[in-house]
């Protein structure tokens, strides 16, 4: 496994590569550590959930069945087993500071959008290939904040992924901020 994260200020992003056959299970929580969404690069990735360390499987999640990319954990069990196949997997991690806030994530392809003009920070992170905000190139792992009020002019090119990410606006999950992130 190699993983390489960025503090986009008020959330982490996290690109991650499994090799071939990986199975390795993991305790989803934690400010900054809490995977609240998956954006599924190349590979494929299965996912079991329980409710307890060794307990039965309650869900589970496989890009092969579902042609799924993007995954939202959110309402998850947080014990997790993450499988690969004989392809491994690279894919995005999207977490939030702290754990309790809820973050919005929208993937954007080949397209012209505008962003923003929102009474919150909204974040352009571009996960493949690269995007242009006001005529800035972005490559993977590198991001862009659009500050509440304003717009950018998002171009996202042939074989472009990028997420704009924001919290959500729950008043409850606003004031549960830890102050010490």
């Amino acid at each position: 496994m190699i993983n390489n994260d960025v503090n986009a200020g008020n959330f982490i992003y996290c690109m991650t590569h499994w090799g071939p056959y990986e199975n390795k299970s993991i305790h989803n929580v934690g400010n900054g550590l809490y995977h609240q969404y998956t954006y599924l690069i190349d590979g494929n990735l299965e996912l079991e959930f329980r409710d307890t360390p060794d307990g039965e499987v309650v869900h589970r999640l496989d890009s092969k069945i579902s042609s799924q990319k993007f995954l939202d954990h959110s309402t998850l069990p947080k014990y997790e087993t993450v499988i690969t196949g004989s392809d491994g997997m690279t894919a995005m991690f999207f977490n939030p500071i702290a754990e309790t806030r809820l973050l919005d994530v929208e993937i954007h392809k080949e397209g012209t959008y505008t962003i923003g003009l929102e009474d919150k920070r909204v974040t352009i992170v571009c996960i493949q290939h690269h995007v242009i905000a006001n005529g800035h190139k972005l490559i993977a792992m590198q991001h862009a904040v659009v500050f509440p009020g304003k717009t950018a002019e998002l171009v996202v090119p042939e074989h472009g992924v990028c997420a704009v990410v924001s919290y959500s606006d729950d008043l409850d999950n606003l004031l549960t901020f830890d102050s010490r992130y």
